[in-house]
This record gives C-alpha cells, sequence and structure tokens, in this order.
C-alpha cells in the first residue's frame, strides 16, 4: 500500500520540486543580474493609483514613487500565473533594465514581495502612447515640425536595439509613448530577444504592423 501511494505521489512530488526549482532561479535572476542590482523598490513605497492599460498578459498603472509620477506594469492579477508566465516578464525586465537610450523608456526599478506581485517601474510619460496621440491630434501635426523628428527617434531607438542584437518584434504605435515635447519613446519589450541566425520564431508580435518581408520569409521555410 505505501509503495502505491508513493508511485501515485510521483508526479506531484516533480511537479512541486519543479515548482520550487523555477521560483528559485527567478529570485536567483532578480538578485545577481547586473542591471537590477540596488534597484529593488519596496512595494510600500509606491502609491498605485489608476489602470492605464491592460493586455492578455499584463497591466500597467499609474503610481507614484519617491515623490514623481511613474508607470508600474506587472502580470495579471486576474489569473493563476505560471512559471513560464514569470520567467519571461523576469526576462523583459532584465532586458529593460540592460537598456540605455533617450529614445526608450527609462527603467527606474523592480518590486516584488512575492513572485505573484512582480512589477517593474518605469517612468511616466504623460502623453500616452503614438496611436491615441494620432487619432486625438494628428491632424495638427506637420511632417515638417512633428513628424520628421518622431520618425528619426523611433529610427534611432531601433538602430540601437540592432546594434546589440536584439530585435523588437513589436514595433507599433501602441507601443511608442511620448513626452511632453512629443519625443518618442519605445516601450514593451515582452516579445523581444536577442537575435541569433536562424533562430527565430515565426508568428510574433502584431500582423498588422509586420514587415512584409518577415512573412516572405516565413512562406519560404
Amino acid at each position: 500500500m505505501f509503495q502505491y501511494l508513493l508511485l501515485e505521489s510521483i508526479p506531484a512530488l516533480r511537479e512541486t520540486f519543479s515548482r520550487y526549482s523555477a521560483a528559485d532561479n527567478v529570485q536567483y535572476k532578480l538578485t545577481t543580474d547586473s542591471n537590477l542590482v540596488g534597484k529593488r523598490i519596496a512595494w510600500e513605497r509606491i502609491e498605485v493609483g489608476p489602470l492605464l492599460s491592460r493586455g492578455a498578459f499584463g497591466e500597467v498603472w499609474a503610481c507614484r514613487y519617491a515623490g514623481k509620477k511613474v508607470a508600474v506594469k506587472r502580470l495579471l492579477q486576474t489569473k493563476k500565473l505560471t512559471f513560464q508566465e514569470t520567467a519571461k516578464f523576469i526576462n523583459e525586465i532584465q532586458l529593460t533594465a540592460s537598456l540605455k537610450h533617450p529614445h526608450i523608456v527609462r527603467f527606474i526599478g523592480v518590486a516584488w514581495s512575492s513572485l505573484e506581485n512582480l512589477a517593474m517601474v518605469e517612468e511616466f510619460l504623460p502623453r500616452g502612447d503614438l496611436q491615441q496621440f494620432l487619432k486625438r491630434s494628428g491632424d495638427l501635426m506637420t511632417w515638417a515640425r512633428d513628424k520628421v523628428d518622431m520618425a528619426i527617434g523611433i529610427a534611432k531607438a531601433i538602430d540601437y536595439l540592432h546594434s546589440r542584437q536584439v530585435i523588437h518584434r513589436d514595433l507599433k504605435a501602441r507601443n511608442i509613448l511620448l513626452t511632453k515635447r512629443l519625443q518618442p519613446k519605445l516601450i514593451d519589450f515582452g516579445t523581444s530577444r536577442v537575435w541569433k541566425l536562424n533562430d527565430m520564431t515565426a508568428g510574433i508580435g502584431t500582423p498588422f504592423w509586420t514587415a512584409p518581408e518577415y512573412f516572405y520569409h516565413v512562406e519560404s521555410r
């Protein structure tokens, strides 16, 4: 009887050990990454404000930290999180923290008291995303005065990423935020990854915004 119970419990034991191992790995990344050392923020120091946006896996809140307005991104709290989702978010945090460019959103810190409430703190950009801004005020903008500068700023951000072998993979107007002076800043590196030859995943990103040559490459595989 004891042997039968032991055999029956093996899958559950394996899952438990796997969960502990994954949790330890995530904690290790958070505490040893050179870009995250000294960047931990106590949740008690963050004043949570209104919800700004919500996607399939994450949500962004307008908050206050150290007397300034910030944006706080975390995984959805309305669903049970898997370690795969948490690990993917950790990778996004690590990548964002490593990026330093005037046209990429500035990383401020990371907050967590448990893996379930892990959050990334970034600078707050008051003008919102480019897509909504163009809908509201696009008719008032001119190429000579506004749009060329925006396009150049975005191109510089992409050039910086590519110089580090990073592919964004979801470049679109909603993933570009604007400063008070209408300077663009690239956000959302959840689908980004370091480029390796013949090692890119098909079907990532938003199809409407995907370059046509990418689809040609996928079709020809």
